[in-house]
């Protein structure tokens, strides 16, 4: 036992110990490269397994010994310079280590190196170092210093080191001596790491001053536009932008200190004439109109506009000549007139047009905004308007970035908060404005508030660091994102604010792009006609309410309209609802609340500020159905979808009038519903899609008190069902939203039964057409047990007219057949990579499930495929290191003794039979494979905008992390039996056994974002794949990709075709493929350019 336990101790210390020298190691060629040095991104980059790999992981048997960690750099600018950096291997480094180094530098002939130890060094060493100090300089750290990146730690300010040119230049641009600036100890930590020697100088950034930009961007031939430029933190902008050779227009309200800023900014070493003054008043709209159209006649183009000028405080309520209240417009109206007029001259620009924002975090105080009343009297406030102005700024940010992302424009905007600044903004308020107090506070304020220099820095780094990139629509304080108001996230919000931004502006609007931000998250539609009942008044308000509600939409219906329904009314009306939601094309999920329908909610209960309220009467008779202290209430954002039959008539609606509803209790109802005190039913209830809910309403509607509700699990749920966890949550969610009232008992069950054979408490159960047999077999059982029957209800199953015309019941397993060939999971960019390098695919899956047929398409379709199957026959070939572990591993009699190549049979059965054996066959091989399947696909690069590997092991291997998307194919296990027996020649014992070797189907599909499944025709999963590869990622014809690689693009644009190069010179260009299946459309258009047979179509 004692032996055992030294063993695992010294494991357990190696683990540790290797991950150090790992850790160290990195650290050290960091320090490297930050002094200058060059490192390979390979040597930067080394991960853990790679550098064990390498160097071993027994680090108490010398495996690897510290000396073998040790390295040579040369440095950048002078390749004579080089810097030996060594791992001591004594614990303790004496002079006897000393002088093996320094005759390694003779040799080498270097003065330069670093000593990474493990204690410090001893007195005597000490001493040598510093007698050495004259002609080798010696660098001493212990290994625990390396543990961490010093300068990379959140509480260590950046510093930056200066040559001495630049150092010169700083000293001469602030009017400083050398001698005046603070000392910094040769011990400092930061200095050691940079090897900081006496009289060089560095920066770095001090608490209460915050973060400053040390950005080395040049803005030689740029041209800027900073408004409120004659002082303060817009003044400094100026000054820096100057500085680095920008051109920039300076937006003053008085001319006169326009001219004075000059005249300061020159005596600081601006020059002159790269300084333009333009007058603007941003309280009046026609100046900023006077002042836009001058700028386009002097400039054709902008780089970038920092909207800074503003007004914190105005001592009494005003208007200005517009008619909008002072600060509002000043901080507000005028910023979005600026940049609504100025995007066009951004465009323009060599690279990304930048938008700045200067905002204030008064804008996190504000917990209200009502734009209807911005400009009253009674809402104004001296304290709030300074925040709302500065709220209504980050809104239009956040809103008018994501247009004109969606819009392709190449600009960006971001709003930032400069600090506590003291500047002349305070001059106004007060307190803070009297001169008196100013001096008084003088001293502190110098200390813990920023001047305008500091202030400048957040926003000069928004504006031109090379950091951000294309970083638009946030907000950031101290050079870094931060948090914002809660108002800023609500969409609906930020929409209203934007549409009523452009009105009160005047400005033009984008009818398209203002219809994509309409779209709400969340919607309620408020029933209060007879005709919105009827199946041709619900399709059109439905239709209608896509155009404003994109994800959930709550149908209520008024009391007043509930009292003139009668059962069969109320019946209709629910299958006619649902029965239209399933036939729209889009992803909207109608919910109709049932309390409304049996009159004991409030319709307006899922009404809130967030939401969208749609009505299908007259604005003029909201007085009939709401009190004017709910007027008072109702959300901004609020639509009459009023319906009219001629309008329905118009949109081609189907006008004839069908009774859905094929209950037979139904038929004759009374006037008043029957209920029951507990009805149960049960189902799979995956993807929960109308048919469901229609089901489910159905059941509400009978019941009085309580619902039984399980959800089958266990053996008789196929593999891409949802886990039975989630769907007792989406169905509990869904009878919680749309009829609070009933007390819910929401259970998995094994079986087709469940609790309805054992409550004698429950009286009704409600099923489909389709379960009606199982309703009679529930009431046997129940009789055997001396239980009352349940009375029964059957609900027809929905039916969903298809794009070809015809027509199907909409169910779950079809639900779950369409989502072959579909992203399961949400699309993720697994790792980094730039613009020129190819989509990756892993396609993978088990033995005979199909894949190397998927491969076979992709590869017909101008993909480039990898067999890693065929690599790893490659990988083990004669005269190959992996050929000789696996021979040493397994021994002689893997080898073929004919061709003296691996017998993979051999090797096979050996493996299969075996889970440690092929855990070692693993461990020799994958390594290999993966090493040979980067390096074809780095030669794809400029050739392949696709690359496909098709891996077997592609998930057990944890290749996934190299692969920019999974694809996996799967069959049922007795299938692949059946398969590998009739192609392999396996017996069904070996073939089970092979198929216990791999991963399980769930875990395959559990690791992947597209799946298919091949137990049907070799069409129906071509046609998947292609449709897939058309609406996702584009497929590639030759070296072009043929589509958009937006995932939600709902128009195709084709560029050549297929296969044929020949078709490439004659038919160059198909456009607007729009709303139709696509693999179909695909394949009926290229049949009228060119025969299906030349284009892989022909099986």
């Amino acid at each position: 036992l004692s032996c055992v336990f030294t063993v695992v101790f010294f494991m357990a210390e190696d683990d540790r110990e290797i991950f150090r020298l790992w850790k160290i190691r990195q650290n050290a060629f960091q320090m490297c490269r930050d002094r200058g040095f060059l490192v390979t991104s390979y040597e930067l980059d080394q991960n853990f397994e790679d550098f064990v790999r390498q160097y071993g992981d027994r680090p108490s048997e010398g495996k690897p010994a510290r000396s073998d960690l040790s390295f040579l750099v040369s440095h950048e600018e002078d390749a004579t310079e080089n810097l030996f950096v060594y791992f001591a291997d004594e614990r303790k480094v004496g002079i006897k280590t000393i002088k093996n180094v320094c005759l390694r530098l003779q040799s080498e002939n270097m003065n330069r190196a670093i000593m990474i130890v493990q204690e410090p060094m001893t007195a005597i060493a000490r001493h040598s170092v510093a007698d050495l100090s004259p002609k080798y300089k010696l660098e001493q750290f212990l290994e625990a210093e390396l543990m961490v990146n010093i300068i990379r730690h959140e509480l260590v300010p950046r510093h930056v080191i200066m040559s001495s040119k630049e150092k010169d230049e700083l000293l001469d641009r602030y009017k400083i001596k050398e001698h005046q600036l603070p000392r910094i100890q040769s011990t400092d930590p930061v200095a050691r790491y940079y090897g900081v020697v006496r009289g060089q100088l560095y920066l770095f950034s001090f608490y209460f001053k915050g973060s400053q930009f040390y950005g080395k961007e040049k803005c030689k031939g740029r041209i800027y536009v900073v408004t409120g430029a004659n002082s303060g933190i817009g003044k400094e902008i100026v000054r820096e932008l100057n500085y680095r050779g920008a051109v920039v227009y300076m937006a003053c309200r008085s001319l006169e200190k326009g001219y004075s800023a000059i005249d300061d900014l020159v005596k600081l070493g601006c020059s002159a004439d790269r300084l333009h003054i333009l007058q603007l008043d941003q309280s009046s709209f026609e100046s900023v109109k006077a002042f836009v159209d001058k700028l386009n006649s002097l400039t054709n183009k902008l780089d970038g506009i920092v909207l800074n000028a503003g007004v914190m405080y105005v001592p009494r309520y005003q208007l200005t000549k517009d008619g909008h209240e002072y600060i509002w417009q000043v901080n507000y109206l005028s910023t979005v007139l600026l940049c609504e007029s100025l995007i066009p001259l951004l465009e323009k620009c060599r690279d990304e047009g930048r938008v700045v924002i200067i905002s204030s975090n008064a804008h996190l105080w504000i917990n209200d905004l009502n734009i209807h009343s911005i400009d009253r009297r009674n809402y104004w406030s001296s304290v709030k308007a300074y925040g709302r102005s500065k709220l209504a700024q980050v809104m239009y940010t956040v809103a008018r970035s994501a247009m004109l992302r969606r819009e392709g424009y190449l600009v960006t905007i971001n709003a930032c908060h400069p600090g506590v600044v003291n500047t002349p903004l305070f001059r106004q308020v007060p307190i803070l404005g009297n001169s008196t107090f100013q001096s008084v506070i003088a001293p502190f304020a110098w200390y813990f508030l920023k001047n305008a220099k500091d202030g400048a820095q957040t926003p000069l780094y928004c504006l031109l660091s090379k950091e951000l990139g294309s970083v638009s629509g946030k907000y950031f304080c101290e050079m870094k994102q931060a948090e914002v108001n809660p108002l800023v996230e609500n969409s609906e919000a930020r929409q209203a604010l934007f549409e009523y931004s452009l009105d009160a502006c005047n400005l033009v609007k984008d009818e398209k792009a203002v219809l994509r931000f309409q779209m709400n998250s969340t919607g309620l539609l408020i029933l209060t006609q007879r005709s919105s009942t009827l199946k041709i008044g619900i399709e059109f308000l439905l239709l209608k309410a896509c155009q404003h509600v994109k994800d959930t939409l709550f149908i209520s219906v008024h009391e007043n309209l509930v009292r003139q329904l009668t059962t069969e009314n109320i019946c209709n009306f629910v299958q006619h609802t649902y029965n239209a939601s399933c036939s729209l094309d889009k992803s909207l999920d109608v919910r109709l609340m049932v309390d409304s329908l049996k009159r004991i909610g409030d319709c307006k209960r899922k009404l809130n500020p967030e939401t969208c309220l749609l009505l299908d009467c007259d604005l003029n008779q909201l007085g009939d159905f709401f009190t004017s202290k709910e007027r008072l209430h109702l959300p901004m954002q609020m639509v009459m979808l009023h319906f009219d039959k001629q309008l329905a008539d118009m949109s081609g609606l189907p006008t004839q009038m069908t009774t859905f509803c094929s209950m037979e209790k139904f038929s004759k109802a009374p006037q008043t519903l029957p209920t029951y005190k507990h009805i149960v039913l049960g189902g799979t209830f995956d993807r929960l899609h109308d048919g469901h809910k229609f089901l489910l309403t159905i059941a509400l509607l009978l019941t009085k008190r309580q619902l039984t509700c399980g959800i089958t699990c266990g053996s008789m749920l196929t593999k891409l069902i949802q886990p039975v966890k989630e769907r007792c949550k989406i169905v509990e969610q869904f009878l919680t939203d749309v009829d609070p009232s009933v007390c819910l008992d929401i259970v998995p069950i094994e079986d087709s039964f469940g609790p309805s054979i054992d409550d004698a408490s429950m009286d009704c159960i409600v099923g489909s057409e389709e379960t009606a047999s199982g309703i009679l077999r529930v009431n046997e059982k129940r009789k055997n047990k001396n239980l009352p029957e349940l009375a029964a209800y059957a609900v027809s199953l929905l039916q969903v007219t298809q794009k070809n015309g015809g027509v199907n019941k909409l169910s779950s397993s079809e639900a779950r057949k369409q989502l072959l060939g579909s992203t399961l999971r949400p699309f993720e960019k697994l790792k980094s990579k730039s613009e020129s390098k190819p989509f990756i695919i892993g396609l993978t899956g088990g033995i005979a499930s199909g894949k190397s047929k998927i491969a076979e398409y992709l590869n017909h379709w101008g993909a480039c495929v990898i067999d890693c199957d065929k690599i790893g026959h490659q990988s083990y070939s004669p005269n190959t290191a992996v050929y000789e572990k696996l021979v040493n591993t397994f021994g002689k009699r893997i080898v073929n003794q004919c061709t003296g190549e691996i017998d993979r049979g051999c090797l096979g059965k050996i493996v299969f039979s075996n889970p440690a054996a092929l855990k070692e066959l693993n461990e020799i091989v994958w390594p290999e494979i993966l090493s040979l399947v980067k390096f074809q696909v780095d030669s794809m690069k400029e050739r392949k905008k696709i690359v496909v590997i098709e891996a077997a092991v592609l998930i057990q291997a944890g290749w996934q992390k190299f692969v920019d998307e999974v694809w996996a194919s799967f069959i049922p296990v007795d299938e692949a039996v059946k398969r590998l027996v009739e192609r392999n020649k396996l017996t069904e014992e070996d073939a089970r056994r092979r198929l216990n070797a791999q991963l399980s189907n769930d875990e395959i599909i559990k690791n992947s974002h597209v799946v298919f499944c091949s137990l049907w025709h070799y069409n129906c999963t071509k046609m998947q794949a292609l449709d897939h590869l058309l609406q996702k990622h584009g497929v590639i014809c030759g070296n072009a990709s043929i589509c958009d690689h937006s995932a939600h693009s709902t128009s195709l644009c084709f560029a050549y075709s297929f296969v044929d190069p020949c078709v490439k010179n004659r038919y160059t260009r198909i456009d607007a493929w729009k709303e139709h299946s696509t693999a179909a459309y695909a394949e009926t258009c290229y049949s009228k350019l060119y025969p299906l047979s030349s284009l892989g179509f022909a099986d």
